[in-house]
Parts: C-alpha cells; structure tokens; sequence
C-alpha cells in the first residue's frame, strides 16, 4: 500500500508545504481535501466513491443553508416597518 512507503512520506510533505504557502484559506481547504482524495484512492476505490458522496451532500446541506439566510435576509429587508411608512 502506498501508506506504508517512503513515497507517503513524500507526499505527506509536499502537502504540507504547498499548504502554507497557500496565502487564502480557501485554498488550504481545497488542497486538503483534494490531498485526501488521492490518499483514499489509494486505499480502494469505493473509499473514494464514499468521500464524494459524502461531499456532495455536504455541499447540498451548505447550499440549502445559505438560501434560507438569504431568504430570510430579503424577507427582512422587504417588511414593511413602522419606522419607514410616512404618516
């Protein structure tokens, strides 16, 4: 298996380093888990498909959760409030 060799070791360390020399968070974040991407295919590939299930969901989760901010941010802005009505 690819853990149990140098080449880990290896890999390892060039994930690390391009990790900080990423300067934008969300950089670090993608490297991460591209990272982890390659290390569980390695292992097998359902371990992979799994990964990208799980992903994939979490996007949805986090896409849905931002439209309901959203929503409720619009709701917000176009009530009409005491303040603002002219007498």
């Amino acid at each position: 298996m690819f853990l149990y060799t140098p080449l880990y070791l290896v890999f390892l360390a060039v994930v690390c380093l391009v990790y900080w020399l990423l300067p934008r968070p969300a950089w670090r974040k993608t490297l991460l888990l591209l990272a982890s991407y390659a290390l569980y295919a390695t292992f097998d590939a359902r371990f992979l498909l799994v990964l990208l299930g799980i992903t994939a969901a979490n996007q949805r989760v986090l896409l849905h959760r931002a439209r309901t901010r959203l929503r409720a941010a619009l709701e917000d802005y176009y009530r009409p409030r005491a303040d603002r009505m002219i007498p």
